[in-house]
């Protein structure tokens, strides 16, 4: 990618300790700015705010576009080559969403769950800023905004094996050894907060299925090999009945709190769940290999099929319940 043939003044960093104005008015010139990259060279280590990964993303390839960018092959800039050099680099929220190096969702043009699984697609772009080494996927606010819908669909349209959605007050440590590890100890409702993982998610625009792990403070995963660690305090979880449905899956954090429950549930007994009007369909079923762990850690577990449908199966649902979101409603910023 060429620098832009005129170059604007960059406005002066404000006064927060170690802040680089990648995103201000000129983004698409500070890409190329020899200051702008020199403070992320002299950096100890990144790391990346939120708002808008869109926007993040096309600013760091000095192309500002707050619904993102289609990145050409071989694509960079000055300042993006000296942060995929940094050794340490962390973000939050949208500063997390558009750090792989292949597909990203795009805050306030990805659409959230409902919206998703109804339209049979999710809105993306075709790479990130390249910070992690690997191609997985990654979303944020997980549980806390019900984006399970859209996590599925993009793994689905994707073919990506992973899929990482991380809680708020939560996140995951990338390693170039190849295990993650989770950490934070954000809760709500009682429930430590944490990082799904929808893994090898097959199907079509009208319905998808996969795998879906549930990990807590230290455990981790090795992507290379699937293989889930838990921390050293978690034990198996004792049995326990099915959950009560929800006909509001994707509000706040029923989700997590039903999928958590259909872990420790009878083997082989399925809970079918909805959301809206006309109702989509989302199912869990506790399979023979469903491993659910418990600790002061946090609740964990791996391997429950999940399954989610445009349409209700049953033809004759009527959904009683109002979502707490309009149907169409889209976060505009990912803080």
């Amino acid at each position: 990618m060429s620098p832009p043939s005129a170059r604007l003044p960059l406005p002066l960093p404000d006064s927060r300790p170690g802040r680089i104005p990648i995103c201000d008015a000129y983004c698409g010139t500070a890409a190329f700015d020899p200051e702008v990259v020199g403070m992320v060279e002299s950096a100890d280590a990144i790391f990346y705010g939120g708002g808008q990964s869109g926007r993040l993303q096309s600013c760091l390839y000095g192309d500002y576009s707050q619904s993102g960018i289609d990145v050409e092959e071989g694509a960079t800039t000055p300042i993006l080559e000296a942060l995929i050099r940094k050794e340490i680099v962390g973000g939050s929220s949208a500063g997390a969403m558009n750090q792989p190096m292949s597909e990203i969702l795009v805050t306030g043009h990805s659409s959230e769950s409902y919206a998703v699984v109804r339209a049979g697609e999710v809105f993306q772009r075709n790479a990130g800023n390249r910070m992690l080494e690997t191609e997985e996927l990654v979303d944020s606010h997980f549980s806390e905004r019900g984006r399970q819908g859209r996590g599925m669909m993009i793994g689905m349209q994707t073919n990506q094996r992973f899929f990482f959605g991380v809680d708020e007050d939560t996140s995951y440590i990338w390693r170039d050894t190849g295990v993650y590890e989770v950490v934070g100890e954000g809760l709500r409702d009682g429930i430590r907060g944490g990082v799904v993982v929808f893994e090898s998610v097959t199907g079509t625009p009208a319905a998808q299925s996969g795998m879906m792990h549930f990990l807590t403070m230290g455990d981790t995963i090795n992507p290379a090999t699937g293989e889930i660690v838990y921390a050293g305090d978690k034990t198996p979880c004792a049995d326990g009945e099915a959950p009560e449905p929800s006909n509001s899956i994707f509000s706040s954090v029923n989700y997590r709190t039903i999928s958590l429950a259909m872990s420790r549930g009878p083997i082989g007994e399925t809970l079918t769940n909805y959301h809206g009007s006309p109702a989509v369909e989302v199912r869990f079923t506790r399979i023979g290999t469903t491993v659910a762990m418990c600790g002061e850690s946090g609740y964990s577990f791996e391997n429950l099929l999940v399954e989610q449908f445009r349409d209700a199966q049953d033809k004759t649902f009527k959904n009683p319940e109002k979502p707490e979101l309009p149907l169409d409603y889209i976060w505009q910023h990912d803080l």
